[in-house]
């Protein structure tokens, strides 16, 4: 594993350089004495230890000399307070990037990206909702909880016409298969289920043995990838030509062909995976409760590509966006950055939380949104 240097620069800095004051920058490797210095932006941007080039009004590019390190601060477009009493547990962003459902408590909140305005309060759980998603109509979210129930509602009028239930511990995770007739849901008890939403049932359960599911993400392999048929019929659609990912609290990131319910490929870390992301090409890339984010070739998983860390803070979401070809990665300690597959790399950060762990990335279009302990939906325009 690899400890990488990485830059912080204060939240608020485009405040600073509209009111002219100055802001502070940092540069942080582990074990490395971290680097600290104050600048104005709107004046000639260098100093001893760091260049700067104010690339656009909302984005600064800040680099360290001696270590090399560059990044790309982005500030956000939007900022609204959605949940104002309770903090967000998780979040998505419907495909268009107009709408967006946030888990406060057992409650869910339906909001518009832009005005922060709330359209629709889903009730019903009797627990707290672990993970939401929205279905590709954008009409209608699932979400799973710690009741281990799975409902699926209509954002027009906030009804539950269909709640899953089967698991045996909280839901930790939900994957939705092409336009939705069958979900996917991982739980902390060890294991994930294929539902047919139409009639309600569990179609198939992979027990993972061990230890509790944290995260799963689905590939669709391309037709150079696979010379299987589809054979998709009745219950079950588009699973003929899927991977499934999944990480889990014992440290085990495992690879099944969904069609088949077979593991085909295995990898067992030393401490805790707490996300998993299925990048561009055949990059798979998870991240550990000590702050490492691994990359994988789906194709041999006996090695990872490579493995980096900036802190050891836990890795709190990963996310792919396809259009920006880039993974999202948040941590704990209120980070939230790219992650380059290739080179093991970061090249832009959020600005905006101060320290506040952010619990959600989602990437759409060109568009990133974050929801984080300080109770606030940023959006960032890339």
């Amino acid at each position: 594993m690899k400890d990488i240097w990485w830059l912080s620069l204060q939240p608020d800095w485009y405040e600073g350089f509209e009111n002219n004051e100055e802001v502070w920058v940092s540069a942080h490797r582990i074990n490395e004495k971290t680097v600290h210095d104050r600048f104005r932006i709107n004046q000639d941007c260098k100093n001893k230890e760091f260049l700067f080039n104010l690339k656009t009004k909302d984005q600064l590019e800040v680099k360290h000399k001696d270590s090399g390190c560059c990044t790309s601060f982005v500030k956000p477009f939007v900022q609204n307070k959605i949940t104002p009493n309770s903090n967000p547990i998780t979040m998505d962003i419907s495909s268009t990037g107009a709408l967006g459902a946030i888990s406060s408590g057992k409650d869910i909140v339906v909001f518009e990206t832009n005005s922060g305005i709330a359209r629709r309060k889903l009730v019903g759980h009797l627990f707290d909702v672990e993970t939401v998603k929205f279905f590709p109509s954008n009409l209608v979210v699932l979400s799973g909880a710690a009741d281990m129930c799975l409902k699926i509602w209509s954002v027009e009028d906030g009804s539950c016409p269909v709640t899953l239930v089967g698991h045996k511990r909280r839901i930790t995770s939900l994957e939705i298969i092409d336009r939705g007739k069958n979900v996917l849901s991982g739980s902390s008890d060890g294991s994930i289920k294929l539902w047919n939403c139409g009639k309600a049932a569990c179609l198939a359960t992979l027990s993972l043995g061990s230890g509790g599911v944290n995260d799963i993400s689905i590939y669709t392999k391309s037709p150079s990838d696979s010379q299987m048929v589809a054979l998709d019929a009745g219950d079950e659609v588009g699973t003929h030509n899927k991977l499934l990912a999944s990480v889990t609290d014992s440290g085990r990131l495992l690879l099944h062909s969904l069609m088949d319910r077979v593991e085909v490929q295995r990898y067992v870390h030393p401490v805790e995976l707490t996300r998993c992301c299925l990048g561009n090409q055949y990059y798979l890339l998870a991240g550990s409760a000590e702050g490492e984010i691994i990359t994988f070739d789906i194709r041999d998983m006996s090695q990872p590509l490579s493995a980096i860390r900036r802190s050891s803070f836990p890795v709190t979401s990963l996310c792919y966006g396809a259009s920006s070809q880039r993974v999202w990665c948040a941590q704990k300690d209120g980070e939230c950055y790219t992650v380059s597959p290739e080179h093991g790399t970061c090249a832009t950060s959020l600005s905006g939380a101060d320290c506040e762990s952010v619990y959600s990335v989602v990437a759409r279009d060109n568009a990133v949104f974050t929801a984080a302990r300080d109770r606030v939906i940023r959006g960032y325009a890339l």
